[in-house]
């Protein structure tokens, strides 16, 4: 049977090509994030990506480890086995992480409750999450979701995501929602890692936001904000 091997050429076209398209990926994945480009689909298309990215990375990295071995096995073979011994703890966690994101429907935004922490994931990285508590960040492990678990929490109000009434002061001429999403968009005090919601209270000429705040003092700021923009504003469960 032929031995399968790759020059450094091919190792180089392949690297651009995976980086090409996970970049590709990333940015179509943010501007569908960022925009409303699919309408009531545009939430199942974004998680689709999402989830096509979190297989994608890992896969990538492999095809990669392979075409590089495959150019000297002997030599690439041993430089990837010692990398692997000394990092191996990220590499475990690192795999954790995707299979926990696989797995799991975790976004930013939820309330959890995890080594008897409340509080809001404001960030997922690859390693971890970032949980926003009351008493500030907190970095958590996926192997510890893993392997002590965690509570997803409804209902309970923790320090960050804030639920806002806005009510037209004058009678009929409450903004429209994509106008109030240009003007979030332009907002300095949003927490872009959740995407606001905006939705219309049935029956009423309202409008209920859902936003994540990049501190818990400029929520104050917001609501003085929103009320230059011709709104009443008050807080909801």
């Amino acid at each position: 049977m032929e031995e399968f091997t790759s020059s450094w050429a091919e190792l180089f076209f392949t690297i651009l090509l995976l980086v090409g398209l996970y970049l590709l990926l990333m940015v179509l994945s943010d501007l569908i994030r960022r925009s409303n480009l699919f309408g009531k689909y545009n939430e199942p298309v974004h998680n689709f990506l999402e989830l096509l990215i979190k297989i994608f990375e890992p896969l990538s990295i492999l095809i990669g480890t392979v075409v590089f071995v495959s150019i000297n096995p002997i030599i690439h073979g041993a430089l990837v086995g010692l990398l692997i011994v000394f990092t191996f703890s990220l590499l475990k966690n690192y795999v954790h992480g995707r299979l926990f994101l696989i797995a799991h429907k975790l976004k930013v935004g939820q309330r959890i409750e995890v080594q008897n922490v409340k509080g809001v994931i404001s960030d997922m990285q690859r390693m971890g999450l970032t949980l926003q508590t009351k008493n500030g960040s907190r970095f958590i492990h996926y192997s510890s979701l893993m392997a002590e678990g965690y509570l997803l929490l409804k209902g309970e109000e923790i320090g960050g995501l804030h639920n806002i009434i806005l009510s037209p002061k004058v009678e009929g001429e409450m903004p429209g929602q994509q106008i109030i999403r240009n003007k979030l968009f332009a907002c300095p005090y949003i927490d872009w890692n959740f995407i606001p919601k905006i939705n219309t209270v049935e029956k009423e000429d309202k409008l209920k936001i859902q936003v994540l705040l990049r501190e818990e003092q400029h929520l104050s700021h917001l609501t003085r904000l929103i009320n230059e923009w011709g709104c009443e504003t008050r807080l909801s469960k």
